[in-house]
């Protein structure tokens, strides 16, 4: 966790501490690193915010990419507290723009869904004021099909080969097979997608 906090530059850690400068890393960090689709996103992040907001995004984005892989998601949380001192309508504005970034090239991959709900998790209870319905499962069984997924999910990014997949997918599986009545088995990567 310390290497993961040390991956992230100072100046970046001291941005996500206020909110103008925590909604730029998140923006950042959803810009393409191709030049025409980052372009489109500029051009519509600019019209969901202000164009002072995308200079301030792209200011802090050579920072934003040199940051690990690994780190990324560490950066989301750092900013997360910024992000709450953000008002009801700069956040309904925040929403908008981080939906807009992650739909401008017609797919949605899995760092930006994963961005999106975490935000979303986050930050929605705190301006809507709504608690979130708790839901308990007390054994694995209903969940068995949710959890095949997921993990196919997983296992199916960053392998190549085939044999990678499976034996990613058992590192997960295992210890959720201990129950006889959970078992879970491999999907192909075209039954995985977000629905």
């Amino acid at each position: 966790a310390e290497g993961l906090r040390d991956a992230i530059p100072e100046n970046l850690r001291t941005a996500a501490h206020e909110p103008l400068g925590a909604c730029t890393l998140v923006y950042a960090l959803l810009l393409s690193d191709e030049p025409a689709a980052r372009q489109k996103q500029l051009a519509e992040l600019a019209a969901a915010t202000s164009p002072g907001v995308c200079q301030e995004t792209l200011r802090v984005r050579p920072a934003v990419r040199s940051v690990m892989e690994r780190a990324k998601l560490p950066l989301v949380d750092l900013a997360l507290p910024g992000l709450r001192e953000m008002s009801p309508a700069q956040f309904g504005q925040f929403q908008q723009a981080v939906r807009v970034l992650a739909e401008s090239d017609q797919q949605i991959d899995l760092f930006e869904y994963v961005l999106q709900k975490t935000v979303i998790r986050h930050l929605e209870p705190h301006f809507a004021g709504a608690r979130r319905q708790v839901i308990q499962y007390y054994a694995l069984k209903p969940l068995a099909g949710d959890c095949a997924v997921l993990l196919s999910a997983l296992a199916h990014v960053g392998q190549r080969r085939q044999d990678e997949v499976v034996a990613a997918f058992q590192q997960g599986a295992v210890p959720l097979s201990g129950n006889p009545q959970v078992q879970l088995q491999l999907l192909p990567s075209a039954q995985c997608d977000l629905a």
